[in-house]
C-alpha cells in the first residue's frame, strides 16, 4: 500500500512540477516534447557510436599508459630494493 502511495505522490509532484515549468517558461510542454522528439529523429546514430568508440578508445590508451608506468615503478623498486620503506622506529 505504501509503495502505491508513493507511486500516486511522484506521479502528482511530477505533473506539477511540469505545469510549473510550463507557466515560468510561457512554453506549451507539447511543444517542447515535440521539438526534443524532432531533435533525437535527426540524430545520427552512427555518428554518435563513433564518437564514443573514439571516446572510450582514447580513455583506455590513458589507463593503459598508467597502467604501463606503474609497471615501470614497481619492477624498478623490486629490483633496485633502495626505495624500500625503513623498518619502524628507525
Amino acid at each position: 500500500m505504501k509503495f502505491l502511495a508513493g507511486v500516486v505522490v511522484g506521479i502528482a509532484i511530477g505533473a506539477a512540477g511540469a505545469v510549473v515549468y510550463s507557466v515560468q517558461t510561457g512554453q506549451d510542454l507539447r511543444e517542447l516534447f515535440a521539438g526534443v522528439r524532432k531533435n533525437l529523429e535527426d540524430v545520427d546514430f552512427d555518428e554518435v557510436g563513433q564518437r564514443v568508440e573514439a571516446g572510450v578508445s582514447e580513455v583506455e590508451a590513458r589507463v593503459e599508459e598508467g597502467v604501463t608506468r606503474v609497471r615501470e615503478k614497481a619492477a624498478a623498486v623490486a629490483g633496485d630494493g633502495s626505495e624500500a620503506a625503513e623498518p619502524a622506529g628507525a
